[in-house]
């Protein structure tokens, strides 16, 4: 009888390590769940930072192409003639 007793106590014992051991696991895949929404949220931020840095540099470049050809333009308005600038309009 005693055995038996023991027997029980130790199948409770196991299950309750197995109880522990099945909650470990759930928390573990709660925090799992969590740290991904965390980076998917990071990763979605850092493409947006991404695509505005790319826009403004592509506008830099715009306006910089935009300013050379202006300067172009006005030297090609502009012919020189000895001592001075013609200007043709």
């Amino acid at each position: 009888m005693r055995q038996l007793i023991e027997y029980r106590m130790f199948l409770a014992k196991i299950g309750a390590a197995i109880a522990d051991q099945e909650k470990a696991v759930r928390a573990a895949q709660t925090e799992l769940r969590n740290r991904q929404a965390e980076w998917e949220a990071a990763r979605r931020q850092s493409s947006g930072l991404k695509r505005v840095i790319e826009n403004t540099l592509k506008e830099e470049i715009r306006l910089e192409e935009k300013k050379q050809q202006a300067e172009q333009d006005e030297r090609a308005g502009r012919r020189y003639t000895g001592d001075s600038f013609t200007v043709f309009l």
